[in-house]
């Protein structure tokens, strides 16, 4: 019996704990909060004297599901300095020293002169500057150093000419990866979150009746001017950019990705920017640019050309029309249909530079192709006589508009023709049963296209035949 009641305490006070925990509640969860998702394809751009930040507003909320309920954007900018702007064009600009050099000493200093320089970026001008002194030094069997010294010795004179070869060999090695050397794209650096909002400082405050104003597309586009000019302190920083999108009850997901570009000297906007319509393509031309955008001018293929077309006036200039950058000054569209408008624009940009950096807009042209174009006058027209009436046959026309033909009549050569069918003919073959025996008909017909204003081609070559007598 002791035993018993032993092993039911024990089991008693394995319990009681699970019995005191079963009533307790959880540590409560943090509230989820709704907010508009962020933006996407956040992205700076330049556009001659301004930057452009833009992005996609977003749609649903943090949910996944309900619709974003937009209040109110801010637009924050962080300038960075850049590091090492301009050196590139110190490294490949060695400097050759042409002076005489007056030495006379046996013992070439070439050699410590190389060794004693750092390897940096003055290494290849201390090499050029090592190679003229050694050639200056070369003529050391002249009359007037014959006279103040004497002869060198074979050894001294094949250590000197080694000495020559290398520094000339290293000198040619040098300039050659200093051709051959691609100049290295200057990157943004990556900011954290945290470094952006303690030193980026709000540049912009769009409420809720403000945004449309500034979409296009469901892009959301602002500009900021900048300071283009030789040596501004603009030239010198990169442009960091982040949005903040919030609700009605002040809630945000925080900043978008940050989008990055530092300003450069660009092209001028193309003028003379022109669009004309044929058949089967819109022809645009426009004016070589050359000068940059403070009219310094630039070499001669320096510059090339995106265009960009929308069908609306306020249309998101993301993607130019053209794959690859243009280098000539007209383009071809073809992809295009009748009764719809376009609107088209292009931008210049330095050939090597960032993407991103391109001149101003040209003047937007708006073009509204409407087909008036008619279609060729049909082909091979013959006329049998046959029992039941005149039966005409030609060939078909090749445009893939073409909806049918019409039938003209005449009694009289090259006149007074009649049209004689009600509704377009549809293939390439009629009969025409309201004729008389023995009397010669003339017959020319006509092809018509599928425009909304249907465009009717010129008369075909005349045929004519007698009908036959039954």
């Amino acid at each position: 019996m002791p035993k018993r009641l032993t092993l039911l305490l024990l089991l008693i006070a394995l319990f009681i704990p699970f019995f005191i925990n079963c009533g307790k509640k959880a540590p409560p969860l943090p509230p989820i909060i709704i907010a508009p998702e962020l933006p996407s394809e956040a992205r700076a751009r330049q556009s001659g004297n301004m930057m452009i930040f833009m992005f996609r507003m977003p749609e649903l909320n943090t949910d996944e599901e309900t619709q974003a309920d937009i209040e109110k954007i801010e637009i924050y900018r962080l300038k960075e300095p850049r590091i090492g702007a301009g050196e590139a064009q110190t490294q490949t600009q060695p400097q050759t020293q042409t002076q005489p050099q007056t030495q006379t000493q046996s013992q070439p200093q070439t050699q410590l002169m190389l060794q004693t320089q750092p390897q940096s970026q003055t290494q290849t001008q201390s090499i050029v500057i090592a190679q003229t002194q050694t050639q200056v030094l070369q003529p050391q069997t002249s009359q007037t150093h014959t006279s103040q010294s004497q002869p060198q010795s074979q050894s001294q004179t094949q250590a000197q000419s080694q000495i020559q070869t290398q520094s000339q060999t290293q000198t040619q090695v040098q300039s050659q990866m200093t051709q051959s050397a691609p100049a290295k794209e200057e990157e943004a650096r990556e900011i954290e979150g945290a470094e952006f909002k303690k030193r980026s400082e709000l540049v912009a405050e769009i409420t809720r009746d403000q945004i449309d104003g500034y979409l296009r597309e469901n892009v959301f586009m602002i500009t900021e001017p900048i300071n283009v000019q030789d040596g501004s302190e603009d030239l010198q920083n990169w442009f960091y950019y982040g949005a903040k999108i919030y609700n009605k009850r002040g809630k945000t997901a925080g900043y978008s990705k940050f989008a990055a570009l530092f300003p450069a000297q660009v092209p001028k906007p193309p003028a003379n920017f022109t669009a004309k319509l044929s058949e089967k393509q819109i022809e645009l031309d426009w004016t070589a640019v050359t000068t940059d955008i403070n009219g310094k001018s630039v070499p001669q293929g320096s510059v090339r050309y995106n265009i960009y077309r929308g069908t609306t006036a306020n249309f998101a200039p993301e993607q130019p029309l053209n794959t690859e950058e243009l280098d000539a000054v007209t383009y071809t569209d073809t992809n295009f249909e009748y009764g719809k408008s376009y609107y088209y624009f292009i931008r210049a940009h330095f050939y090597g530079k960032k993407k991103g950096q391109h001149s101003a807009p040209s003047n937007v042209v708006l073009i509204y192709p409407q087909d008036t174009f008619a279609p060729r006058a049909p082909e091979e027209l013959n006329a049998v006589s046959a029992r039941e009436g005149m039966v005409l046959i030609w060939a078909p026309n090749s445009e893939e508009d073409v909806v049918g033909y019409n039938i003209y009549r005449s009694i009289t050569p090259g006149q007074d023709y009649t049209k004689i069918n009600e509704a377009l003919i549809r293939e390439t073959t009629f009969t025409d049963k309201g004729i008389k025996q023995g009397q010669r008909y003339y017959y020319v017909i006509t092809a018509v296209d599928s425009a909304p204003v249907p465009n009717e081609s010129e008369k075909s070559a005349e045929t004519s035949e007698v009908a036959r007598k039954q």
